[in-house]
């Protein structure tokens, strides 16, 4: 039997030639990555402003517009200014005794609005820095509002029982013998634990401070 002949019975000891796919191209890592980009961008999601770009990285702004307090808050303040976030959906920049609180995404009732609506509340009298960690935004039961509660670094406590109502607030002294607060963590039914730099810490129940 001829095994050298084309189209016959080949030999199973003659060797195979492994064919080619025609019009086929592997996807390289670059490749992938535009297609990953064009799918994110069709994916119908806003898109922000552009603040720092690179070759591999992009960072945009995310949400709403700064409400305008806010904006000016940091374009004119000439102390020190932090900021933090709650898990109850609200923001909060400090600068010197005020407190500045805003809601990250836009509610119902809001929607339609280009910008969000800030609150100003004002944290109690201090010889030290205030400073947004020790400042918390928390909502109780049935609350259309967030309560807070700002802490002074000597240890005065303020309480509102709504952001919406600035002048409502019951003011309340902690006992902590000179130590200076350093951090309110955040809200839970069982009260809100206060530290201080020497680690001494203190449990803070907000229906006891309004009363």
């Amino acid at each position: 039997m001829d095994y050298s002949t084309t189209g016959a019975m080949r030999s199973p000891f003659s060797p195979r030639v492994r064919q080619s796919i025609t019009g086929r191209r592997p996807i390289s890592l670059s490749s992938a990555k535009k297609n990953q980009s064009k799918s994110m961008q069709s994916s119908g999601e806003p898109t922000g402003d552009v603040v720092y770009k690179t070759p591999v990285t992009t960072i945009e702004t995310y949400g709403m517009p700064l409400p305008v307090m806010v904006t000016e808050a940091l374009t004119f303040a000439s102390g020190e200014v932090s900021v933090r976030l709650s898990a109850c959906g609200w923001c909060w920049v400090v600068s010197g005794r005020r407190v500045i609180a805003w809601p990250r995404a836009a509610s119902s009732t809001s929607a339609a609005s280009t910008s969000t609506v800030a609150r100003e509340l004002s944290l109690p009298q201090t010889d030290l820095a205030h400073k947004a960690d020790l400042v918390v935004l928390f909502y109780t039961a049935g609350a259309q509002m967030p309560s807070c509660i700002g802490v002074s670094p000597e240890g005065t406590v303020r309480y509102w029982p709504s952001v919406g109502q600035e002048g409502v607030y019951v003011d309340v002294s902690c006992e902590l013998a000179g130590q200076e607060c350093e951090k309110l963590g955040d809200y839970t039914p069982e009260g809100i634990v206060l530290a201080t730099t020497t680690c001494t810490v203190v449990l803070l129940n907000p229906t006891e401070v309004g009363k």
